[in-house]
Order: C-alpha cells, then structure tokens, then sequence
C-alpha cells in the first residue's frame, strides 16, 4: 500500500512528508484532488486481500468482512498450533499470512514432529533464528519431546525465541535448589511424589528390664535391611531405679561399631546418626553394662531406629 500522490496531491495532508488528498478551495481556487485508478485500487486490493486471507469469499453485501477476519486471523494465530516441517533441532513452521520480520512478543504454537538432541532454530517466516529455554539458555536433548506443543515468544532484546515453559533440562538445576525433590513419574506421564520405602524394624523398638547384678551387659537390638543408601538415626536410653554404687557405662553400637557412649552412675539418654548402604544387614545396639559392685537395683532400657533415605 502506499499513499496517494496523484494530480492535486497534498505533500503534507497527513503530517510533514505524509501525503494525501485535499478539499478544493472556492477562496484560493485551489483545485481538490482527483483520485487515480492506481491509488483506489490499492485501497481496495489491500481491504480485499485482508478480508479473503481467512478463506471467506468478498461478499457486497458484508461491510463486516474486514473486521471478521482480523478477528479471525487474531483468534488462529493465538489458539491454534502449527505443525513443525522441519528437521530434529532445526524446526519450521509457515505463518498465514507469511511474515518476513520478528515483531516482540510474537507468540507461536508449535507442534514438534522430531525430538530435539541439543540446542534449536526456529524459523517462522523470517529465517531461522535460536529457540532457546525460558531462561535464555540454549535447550538440551529431550527439552522437546517429538508429539509435544510448545510456545515459542520472540525477545527481540535477544534476538532469539524464548520456551514459555520449564523443560526436562531445568529440573536438575531445580532439584539443587530443593524444588520438585522427590517428584517421580507415575507412569502415566504424572508427577507424583515419590517416596522411598521404609526398612523393616525388627522389633520397632527393643525394650525390657533388668535385674541388674554386678559387670554385666544387658542389650536390646533392632535389626533392618535399608531399601536405599541412607542414614540411620539411632536413639537409646536407660533408666535406673537407683544410683549405683561404681560407674556403669552406656553405648549406642550399629553393625558392630560404637557409635556413641557414656560412662555415668546415673541414667542416660543417646542420639546418633550414621550412614547405611543399600540392601546391608545393619543391628543397632543399645549395650548398658554394670560396674564391679553394685547395691542392687533395676533398671529399664530401649533403643529405637531411624532412617533417612539420601535425596
């Protein structure tokens, strides 16, 4: 389209340097404009070309075609998908009406035929240009899965097309930040919150009491098998009916190791942790033994377990 510069044009009807028609002048006897054919048709050309770019035929009896298909023309270019022509990585997608310039903030929908293998072009029209994750990196294998639909925004700051969605290749910089940890797919394509399971304590808790005679150990023991590589978190106690008469001593012992001890007459409570591995047979061990002498006396001990799955 252009602007009307036929016999008795304005130079500046619209604004400096814009020209257009004019009005005669009875005053001046300056002659109004006489509109060519070439200045009509382009106006009509342009006003039919939008009108039929969806399809619909002219109609002289619409006056509302221009307005139905900008309408129409705006409602497909925003709900609506195109489908990739292109290769794995270098993906193509063809516009109507064809464009042959980015404007920022262009937003298209596509539907992806091949899965990408690292970083990706799009070209909508305008020439193949980076098609990059939200945050402005170039995408990784698998960030666009073939049979997926994925939004692609134009940041002309960038020069590049922006994902408007998070991708497989962000999540691990998520899970360090502690978001989505423990998500899993549930088989469906769902996330879900996955949970390792628990070992099997063997009892819950040990616990009993003594009679207490003198240099002697009394233990109460749990046993499991952890399902993963972990921690486990050990807890015991004793309690005693009297204070005896030479030191005792208390020891929290996992698979045969002490973990933690105390040497006291008086009653105690212990707390460790310690890692465990897959599939290992650990025992965890409260282990209180009396001193040489001893004034009698009972006492009551427990130890219970814990375990921590590693993220």
């Amino acid at each position: 389209m252009e602007r009307f510069t036929g016999t008795g044009a304005d130079p500046n009807a619209n604004g400096t340097g814009l020209s257009g028609y004019r009005d005669y002048n009875s005053s001046t006897g300056t002659a109004g404009s006489i509109p060519d054919a070439a200045a009509l048709n382009s106006i009509q050309e342009e006003l039919c070309n939008l009108a039929t770019a969806t399809g619909n035929p002219l109609n002289g009896a619409d006056n509302t075609q221009v307005v139905t298909a900008v309408q129409e023309l705006i409602e497909a270019r925003s709900g609506n998908y195109l489908t990739d022509t292109g290769i794995a990585g270098a993906y193509v997608v063809a516009l109507s009406p064809a464009i042959t310039a980015y404007a920022a903030g262009l937003t298209i929908r596509v539907k992806v035929i091949n899965s990408n293998t690292g970083a990706s072009t799009l070209d909508a029209g305008a020439g193949p240009e980076p098609w990059n994750r939200d945050d402005g990196a170039a995408m990784q294998a698998g960030d666009l899965p073939a049979g997926g639909i994925a939004t692609a925004v134009w940041d002309a700051a960038s020069t590049s097309w922006r994902l408007g969605a998070l991708v497989p290749s962000q999540l691990g910089a998520l899970a360090k930040l502690g978001v989505g940890a423990g998500l899993i797919n549930d088989g469906a394509g769902n996330a879900a919150v996955g949970r390792v399971a628990q070992p099997t304590f063997a009892p819950v808790s040990a616990k009993a009491g003594y009679t207490l005679a003198p240099s002697t150990t009394y233990t109460q023991t749990v046993s499991f098998t952890p399902p993963a590589n972990g921690w486990a978190i050990v807890l015991g106690f004793v309690n005693l009916t009297q204070e005896l008469a030479s030191a005792s001593s208390v020891e929290l012992v996992l698979n045969g190791g002490v973990i933690a001890g105390d040497q006291s007459p008086v009653p105690a409570s212990l707390v460790e942790i310690a890692s465990v591995s897959a599939g290992e047979a650990c025992t965890a061990s409260i282990e209180y033994t009396t001193g040489s002498t001893l004034s009698g006396g009972s006492n009551s001990q427990a130890v219970t377990v814990f375990f921590i799955p590693e993220q």
